[in-house]
């Protein structure tokens, strides 16, 4: 009996640890993600064409520009972007900033952003190629889940697409059973099955956070979360 609760402490705390350390990859992976760097190159650009003299604002999760409209006689607010606290073009909110200081802002955002998909995403991706190509074909399954990590977060940049816990759970349980030397079944077996279930709370995550009140206009907008 003892044995069975080490076996199943040991499974939990190495599943735990693996799992926060993937979360942590994840939400690096989600911040460096090609679609939100595009978006941020056409918000610069975008700012070439605003009028002489906007100011820029950023309020509740929002980049928005205030310039003045010749053709109503007054101020005409333009939403840019969303910006999350983490992110070089979020300030304390209420205070106006001129058109450079936002420029120097794009320029480290944008920097930054592009070192995570460099340094961060590609490495991931070459190494777990690697090892699936190497080491065992069953590192593949995970490369089709970083894969579809990529094209979900594309169409809903900053969803936060991660492993659900009842999904952690199970990981857990099958660490114990191998452990203790009881019945499961076979990695090759258990990897698709999991992989499979991933995938489908992956995209049902997906589908909600499309569905939400707002969500067209995230979709049109950078999350940097």
């Amino acid at each position: 009996m003892f044995e069975f609760l080490r076996q199943l402490v040991s499974a939990g705390v190495l599943v735990t640890a693996g799992w926060l350390a993937g979360v942590v990859l994840l939400f690096l992976i989600a911040q460096g993600h090609v679609v939100v760097i595009g978006m941020l190159a056409r918000t610069y650009l975008y700012l070439a064409m605003l009028p002489e003299g906007a100011v820029f604002h950023s309020r509740n999760g929002r980049l928005a520009a205030i310039a003045y409209d010749p053709e109503t006689d007054e101020d005409r607010t333009h939403e840019l972007i969303r910006v999350g606290r983490l992110s070089f073009l979020s300030w304390r909110s209420g205070r106006a900033r001129p058109a450079a200081f936002v420029r120097r802002r794009f320029a480290l955002e944008t920097a930054w952003r592009a070192g995570i998909l460099l340094f961060v995403t590609v490495p991931v991706f070459g190494v777990v190629a690697w090892l699936t190509y190497a080491v065992d074909p069953l590192w593949a399954y995970v490369l089709v889940f970083l894969a579809a990590h990529q094209v979900l977060t594309g169409f809903v940049p900053g969803g936060g697409f991660y492993v659900k816990p009842w999904l952690v759970h199970l990981s857990i349980a099958y660490v114990f059973l191998d452990g203790a030397d009881l019945w499961h079944p076979s990695l090759a077996v258990a990897a698709p099955v999991y992989c499979g279930f991933v995938l489908l709370g992956m995209a049902w995550m997906g589908r909600d956070l499309r569905a939400r009140p707002g969500g067209a206009a995230g979709r049109r907008a950078a999350e940097a979360a």
